[in-house]
């Protein structure tokens, strides 16, 4: 097995020559759920990621979450994405094991925090696709002052995410705890936006598990 990179031609019409991305001919693509490209390659497995450059394997692993010993043992990572440009910013990863989406920093693989839904919300669950889009200040020169965000930025991001037969929107945005709760992620369908149903991340080291449907 091997990734094909094809290169096109000079007015960008067509891209009629193909080769081999991967140097190594051992690497074990059969394994690989799915790739990310972000200037780097990353390859995502039911446990892990693989990142390359030119071609060849970069040291990098994923952190494994802090709840894997108890509270979620194991993963089945599915889905990947990414904010920021290479090597900066986030690794959002859907664990389809447990049903949630776990988030980690692109230039080293540690571990960030991990998202659940609210019980009000959809489950993450049978995802055959994601989306994050992350809302940032302005960049202005250097001297200027910085104008406030209209409205204030609140929360971490925006998920979307497809499912067989609907597309969600969620706000990654921290709630209160329900009852024996740790925290979790809300949703709400794409075309609706319900200011109520938030998401909430499980921090490092709190590890109190919380009943969701």
């Amino acid at each position: 097995s091997q990734i094909l990179r094809y290169q096109p031609t000079q007015d960008g019409g067509s891209f009629p020559t193909q080769s081999s991305y991967l140097v190594a001919d051992d690497a074990a693509v059969a394994q690989f759920r799915e790739l990310l490209i972000d200037g780097d390659i990353y390859a995502l497995t039911a446990t892990d990621a693989r990142r390359y450059e030119t071609g060849q394997q970069r040291e990098f692993v994923l952190e494994v979450p802090p709840d894997d010993g108890d509270v979620r043992p194991g993963r089945e990572f599915a889905l990947i994405e990414s904010t920021g440009p290479r090597r900066e910013g986030s690794l959002y990863v859907w664990d389809a094991l447990h049903g949630r989406l776990v988030v980690y920093d692109k230039s080293n693989g540690s571990y960030v925090q991990q998202w659940l839904p609210v019980s009000s919300a959809p489950a993450l669950s049978d995802l055959r696709g994601m989306f994050i889009v992350v809302e940032q200040a302005p960049v202005v020169p250097e001297g200027s002052v910085v104008p406030e965000p209209s409205p204030p930025i609140t929360s971490a991001g925006i998920l979307y995410w497809l499912t067989a037969d609907a597309l969600y929107r969620s706000e990654l945005t921290a709630v209160e705890d329900e009852p024996a709760a740790t925290p979790s992620p809300s949703v709400g369908p794409a075309e609706t936006v319900d200011p109520t149903r938030s998401v909430e991340p499980t921090r490092r080291p709190r590890r109190t598990p919380r009943v969701t449907p």
